[in-house]
């Protein structure tokens, strides 16, 4: 049996935290208790070992998840344009925007303020994070290396104290890498269309002046973050 310790997994949306999640859930089966803080009124939820937190409250005016050394966090983000023009077309596809190059023009500004909300408290506020245990698994790293990327999460999970089994892990990472639903009801009814990476620039509300943002946010947030330019990436 599988102990996985108190883990908060804060996550900005649309950065490979279902992905990640469902192949940890096959891994570890029952052991897993897993819940949201948007789906339930508990921010706590003490019976939980495994909390999702998009931490929406840095931008809704609500108090923003506080940082204890009592508990431990798994942090996910990605590169600021792909989550935010992924984000939107969420929205969009829930009925939260209209599908027009005006939201999108509204959108991408408060979608990047959040993002920068986001890593600025979690990845970038050394002092905040001081004596926390923590751990990061970028986006693009998950996509990239995925057995690489789940077996450090199953580790961090468990505190290492868990040696970890090779063919369950394969197993649980072989059942989500051949095709993945990119939204939750589309996965509940088996469909897995999503087959690779998405490139910015097939976006129907890309232009050229997204790489000027990218260029605004290189030297204090893609360096330190460790995130590729997608501008030397096309």
């Amino acid at each position: 049996m599988s102990r996985l310790l108190h883990t908060v997994n804060p996550c900005f949306p649309r950065s490979g935290h279902r992905f990640l999640r469902s192949i940890c859930q096959a891994y570890f089966g029952k052991d897993m208790k897993f819940k949201s803080v948007h789906m339930v009124k508990d921010r706590a939820i003490e019976d939980a070992n495994y909390v999702k937190d998009h931490d929406f409250g840095l931008w809704n005016d609500k108090p923003d998840r506080a940082v204890t050394p009592e508990a431990q966090y798994l942090i996910q983000y990605r590169h600021p344009l792909e989550s935010v023009q992924s984000y939107f077309e969420f929205r969009v596809h829930h009925g939260r925007n209209k599908d027009t190059a005006e939201s999108w023009a509204e959108f991408l500004p408060w979608g990047m303020d959040y993002w920068k909300a986001f890593v600025g408290k979690w990845c970038l506020d050394a002092e905040r994070m001081q004596g926390v245990r923590c751990h990061v698994v970028r986006y693009g790293n998950l996509y990239a290396d995925t057995m690489g990327s789940v077996e450090s999460a199953i580790t961090f999970l468990t505190g290492g104290q868990e040696e970890i089994d090779r063919d369950r892990l394969e197993k649980a990472v072989g059942q989500f890498t051949g095709g993945f639903a990119r939204y939750a009801q589309e996965q509940s009814e088996g469909e897995r269309t999503v087959k690779r990476a998405r490139d910015i620039r097939d976006f129907r509300y890309f232009d050229e002046s997204l790489y000027e943002i990218e260029d605004s946010l290189a030297a204090d947030y893609l360096v330190p973050l460790g995130l590729t330019r997608l501008r030397e990436a096309a």
